[in-house]
C-alpha cells in the first residue's frame, strides 16, 4: 500500500508539473523576443487545419483592437477600460469570467486600454492611453481574490505613464515598458519596474517608481533577450540596446541608463524582434518599408565610441502594412503585406547578394490566390506555431499558410497558396494567438474567437 500511495503522489505531482508547464502566448507577439512564434504548440498543424471549428465566442465589453494573450487556464483581451479574462475551457457564447478594471470611479471619461495585455507568473498587466482619462500602467495579481468585488478586480499597483504606451514585457521579475508623448518636447522613456510591486512602491493605492529609466521615446513593446533590452526610437527609427539588469551604463539617483550600443537612425518608426542571434527591425513608415537585420550581440558590423552597428542585410518590402510586426521562425522572417506574406532568409544568405547585402523574398504567400486585387492594408501581424503561419486582414479573412515547406508553390519568384482560410463579415484587426491546441483572435464585432481541431 505504501508503494501504491507513493505512486499516486507521483502521478499527482506529474499532473501538477504538466499544468505548471502549460505553454501560453504571454504577450501581443508571443513573448519577450516579440518573435510571433510559439515553439511549444504541437496540436494544430498542417494536417488538421481543415478541421478547425469554433470552441467558444467571448463577448467582449469594448472594442477588440488588441491581441489576446494566453496563460494557463485563461485567455485575456483588452476591451474598453478593462482587461477581460475568459476560461479557455469555455464553450458557446460566454461572458468574461473576470474583469480587471482601470476605472477608478463611475465618473467619465473612462481611460481606454492602449495596447494588448501581458501576462507573467500569475499577473496580468496593461496600460491606458490618450486624453480620455489619467493614463497609467496597472498590475493585477490574478490569484488575489481579495482584490475582487464579485468578478471585477482592481490593481495591486500602478504607475503613471504618458499618452502612447505599447504592451509591457516581463522577464525575470522585471517589467519593461516604453512610453512616448504625442509631442516630442514632452519626452518619453524606457522604464523598468519590479513586476510584482515589491520595490520602489508605496501608498494606497500602491504607486510604484521605476528601478531605472532610459531617455528614449518609443511606441513599440521592448524586446528582452539574453539580458538585453532592445527599444526602437519613435523620433528617428534607431534601436537602442540596454543592460536589462540596469547595471552597465547606468548611474545616478534616480538611476538612468545609457545604451550599450545603437543602430543608425532611419527616420522611420519601427518594430523589432530578436531570434537566433539576429535583431530584426521593421521600418514601417508610409514611404520606406523595409526589413533591416543586425547582429543581436552588437559585435559584427559594430564599431566606434559610442558603439553603432551597421546592418547585416536589408530588404525592401512593397505594399506592407505600416503597423504589421514581422515574425521569425524556422530560419525565416515573415512580413505581412497587402496581398499576403513575404518570406526572407533570416541568415541573409539565400536570395541575397551585393555589398551591402540586399535580400529578395524566398517566396510570397497570397491571401487570395484567385484574384490579383490586393485587400486593404491590415494591422494584424503574422503568427506562427507548429509549422503554420496565420494572418488576419481588414477584409475579414483569416488565412493559414505553410511556414516551413513550399508544397504547391509555383513560378519564379515562388508564389505559394494559402492552406486554409475562414471569412467573417468584420475585420480581423488582432494578431492571432496559438496556445495549447487553440487558435484565438479578436474580430471587429467585439468578439473573442476560439477555434480548435474537431
Amino acid at each position: 500500500m505504501k508503494r501504491a500511495g507513493q505512486l499516486a503522489v507521483a502521478v499527482v505531482a506529474l499532473a501538477v508539473l504538466a499544468a505548471a508547464c502549460n505553454s501560453g502566448w504571454v504577450g501581443p507577439h508571443a513573448g519577450a523576443s516579440q518573435s510571433g512564434f510559439n515553439p511549444d504548440e504541437t496540436t494544430i498543424g498542417v494536417g488538421n487545419l481543415s478541421t478547425l471549428t469554433p470552441k467558444f465566442t467571448g463577448i467582449v465589453n469594448g472594442p477588440t483592437e488588441w491581441s489576446p494573450v494566453v496563460d494557463h487556464d485563461f485567455v485575456y483581451i483588452a476591451g474598453g477600460s478593462q482587461i477581460q479574462a475568459f476560461a479557455t475551457a469555455s464553450s458557446g457564447d460566454v461572458a468574461p469570467s473576470r474583469t480587471y478594471t482601470f476605472l477608478d470611479s463611475a465618473a467619465p471619461p473612462a481611460p481606454q486600454l492602449g495596447s494588448a495585455p501581458t501576462v507573467a507568473d500569475g499577473w496580468v498587466y496593461g496600460v491606458t492611453y490618450g486624453s480620455s482619462g489619467p493614463n497609467s500602467l496597472r498590475a493585477f495579481d490574478t490569484t488575489d481574490a481579495s482584490a475582487c468585488a464579485g468578478t471585477t478586480c482592481t490593481a495591486e499597483w500602478r504607475a503613471p505613464v504618458r499618452s502612447e504606451v505599447a504592451s509591457p514585457t516581463v522577464v525575470n521579475g522585471v517589467l519593461y515598458v516604453a512610453e512616448v508623448h504625442d509631442f516630442p518636447s514632452a519626452g518619453g522613456s524606457l522604464q523598468a519596474y519590479s513586476a510584482k510591486g515589491t520595490s520602489g512602491c508605496s501608498g494606497t493605492p500602491r504607486v510604484c517608481t521605476p528601478l531605472w529609466t532610459a531617455p528614449i521615446r518609443s511606441w513599440a513593446s521592448p524586446v528582452v533577450v539574453d539580458n538585453r533590452v532592445y527599444v526602437t526610437s519613435q523620433d528617428d527609427g534607431h534601436i537602442a540596446v540596454f543592460d536589462a539588469a540596469g547595471t552597465s551604463g547606468c548611474s545616478g539617483v534616480p538611476k538612468v541608463c545609457a545604451p550599450l550600443w545603437t543602430t543608425p537612425a532611419t527616420l522611420g518608426s519601427s518594430f523589432a524582434l530578436v531570434v537566433d542571434g539576429r535583431l530584426v527591425e521593421y521600418e514601417g513608415t508610409q514611404s520606406n518599408r523595409r526589413v533591416v537585420v543586425f547582429d543581436a550581440a552588437g559585435s559584427t558590423g559594430c564599431s566606434g565610441v559610442p558603439v553603432v552597428c551597421s546592418p547585416l542585410w536589408t530588404a525592401n518590402v512593397t505594399a506592407a502594412g505600416v503597423y504589421a510586426e514581422p515574425a521569425a521562425a524556422y530560419g525565416n522572417v515573415y512580413v505581412a503585406t497587402q496581398s499576403g506574406v513575404a518570406v526572407f532568409d533570416l541568415a541573409g544568405s539565400s536570395g541575397c547578394s551585393g555589398v551591402p547585402v540586399v535580400c529578395s523574398p524566398l517566396r510570397t504567400i497570397k491571401v487570395d490566390p484567385t484574384t490579383t486585387t490586393a485587400p486593404t492594408s491590415n494591422l494584424a501581424s503574422v503568427s506562427i506555431a507548429n509549422g503554420v503561419g496565420y494572418l488576419g486582414t481588414d477584409t475579414g479573412e483569416l488565412i493559414a499558410f505553410d511556414a516551413k515547406n513550399t508544397t504547391g508553390c509555383t513560378g519564379a519568384p515562388l508564389i505559394c497558396p494559402r492552406l486554409w482560410h475562414m471569412t467573417f463579415s468584420t475585420k480581423i484587426g488582432t494578431t492571432a494567438a496559438i496556445a495549447n491546441g487553440t487558435l484565438y483572435f479578436g474580430t471587429g464585432d467585439t468578439k473573442l474567437r476560439a477555434f480548435t481541431p474537431s
